[in-house]
């Protein structure tokens, strides 16, 4: 997640504010998808240090009482949250609507904390090429796997904002998977704009419950984890409802 730390402070306890969420390690969650690199820290005379530029070490982190935007902050920024005590985060500045916060943490805090820190322990090798859609894409039919959509749609923006070398829906990624669960052979998964697909043409790993879906849910935190990103992704505005695969 990419976030403006900002320089004013919340009065823990306060009471004040649109909405507020409290969930069990919600602190811990959002300091651990933090990507300061690219994300901002006003300082107290007011300077914005950017995505790239030198941070204190000691700045890099959200303590109760810190108040932050997601994305960097400009005069479109229409969300302001604070840490508040005891796990809570607090909305102080929003037009978005009161269950914004809520569809904060559902779409974006909680499963980016799932693609950080799921387990990818288990591959051994991951290889990816894009590819183009109307050329290299199979003919045969493909199954569209189980996949958190919301889980999905951040990692497909992270990759295609962050890196740039593919555009959705032109493009698709060919992944090769193979580890512990693959039975030592290379496992295809078909990235295209809205999930994972694999050729319906009866293969093992279909007749597994659920394997495919796994292997492919370690190789999405895997390449969120491992294939690095060259500038920062702009947050997807709260409000707004991808169009869904017909």
């Amino acid at each position: 997640m990419i976030i403006t730390k900002l320089n004013q402070k919340y009065s823990l306890g306060c009471g004040k504010g649109i909405s507020a969420i409290k969930e069990p390690g919600l602190h811990f969650m959002i300091n651990c998808i933090i990507d300061w690199k690219l994300s901002g820290i006003i300082t107290p005379d007011g300077e914005l240090k950017g995505p790239g530029e030198p941070k204190n070490i000691e700045d890099c982190f959200l303590d109760p009482g810190d108040c932050f935007c997601i994305g960097i902050k400009s005069d479109n920024t229409r969300m302001v949250l604070a840490m508040d005590k005891d796990n809570q985060v607090v909305c102080i500045v929003n037009d978005t609507g009161v269950l914004a916060l809520r569809r904060v943490f559902e779409e974006q805090i909680k499963p980016e904390f799932e693609l950080v820190k799921g387990d990818y322990s288990g591959i051994d090798k991951l290889t990816w090429v894009s590819k183009n859609m109307a050329t290299d894409y199979p003919t045969v039919d493909m199954k569209a796997l189980d996949i958190s959509k919301s889980k999905y749609r951040l990692w497909r923006k992270r990759f295609e904002e962050g890196r740039g070398d593919i555009k959705f829906p032109e493009g698709f990624l060919e992944v090769s998977v193979r580890g512990d669960n693959t039975m030592g052979q290379n496992v295809k998964l078909y990235f295209d704009k809205y999930t994972i697909r694999v050729p319906e043409d009866g293969s093992l790993f279909l007749e597994i419950p659920g394997l495919l879906e796994e292997i492919s849910n370690q190789a999405l935190s895997w390449m969120y984890n491992e294939i690095p990103v060259c500038k920062p992704v702009t947050p997807a505005p709260v409000e707004d409802k991808e169009k869904e695969e017909p």
